[in-house]
């Protein structure tokens, strides 16, 4: 990656021009994978086609199998779709991790798909744990993980026990699982999702009384905060 930048700079100053592509820019968007050795790593490809264009932006779609993370996420295999909902919000998750996966037809538990994930390149592993590892790769995921969406009936400002939640995930298939999610500014996730408990927006899921609810999933409450000063979110997620 250094040479490649290199070479980038000296044709911007032989030309004259200030470079379009910063070496922060390429580290927010294509570093964080990891080497068997524990060695930090760009994606090469990426890299090199971002300063062919000069523009930091996603060359990873072209190159990686995009339908089989689709398929994982829209099917929720193995609940994999709660484990990339956390990667989201910038966590990263326990996986034990097989080389072999990708080769496989079936994978059908957990650790075999996340072990699949990393070796297509969608996720970065090292010390037991893998995550999204760049800017590029949250962007693909975030993407698939949205169009995945069809399966749920979203609601804003729903009435919901006590008061109106922010947003609230409808499943279309039973045994989904239910998302509440509540928004913060200038307080913490962990704040978000005591209100959702304590006005009880999880009510929504519950049958009528005397009924049998029509959910049977998880219920998941999200919070997520927004810090006006420093620009930054956080998320927090937790099953009730």
């Amino acid at each position: 990656m250094d040479l490649l930048y290199q070479r980038y700079c000296g044709s911007c100053n032989q030309q004259k021009k200030t470079p379009a592509v910063t070496r922060e820019g390429l580290r927010i968007w294509y570093d964080g994978y990891y080497t068997k050795s524990g060695d930090r790593m760009y994606n090469p490809r990426s890299v090199a086609a971002s300063l062919t264009n000069e523009n930091l932006g996603s060359y990873w779609t072209s190159a990686g199998p995009y339908d089989e993370i689709f398929y994982y996420i829209e099917h929720n295999v193995a609940d994999v779709r709660n484990d990339l909902a956390l990667m989201i919000s910038g966590e990263s998750v326990p996986a034990k991790i097989r080389e072999y996966a990708a080769t496989s037809m079936n994978l059908n538990t957990r650790e075999e798909i996340l072990s699949a994930m990393v070796v297509y390149g969608f996720l970065s592993y090292y010390k037991g744990r893998v995550s999204i590892p760049n800017r590029e790769l949250s962007a693909i995921v975030n993407l698939v993980y949205l169009s995945a969406r069809d399966r749920y009936r979203i609601e804003r400002e729903d009435k919901a026990g006590a008061g109106f939640v922010d947003f609230i995930f409808y499943p279309e298939e039973r045994g989904d699982t239910c998302i509440i999610l509540e928004l913060k500014a200038g307080h913490t996730p962990e704040e978000a999702i005591r209100q959702i408990k304590e006005k009880q927006y999880a009510i929504r899921f519950k049958g009528k009384l005397g009924e049998k609810s029509k959910y049977t999933g998880k219920i998941l409450a999200v919070g997520i905060s927004y810090d006006k000063k420093t620009k930054v979110h956080k998320c927090r997620m937790e099953e009730l």
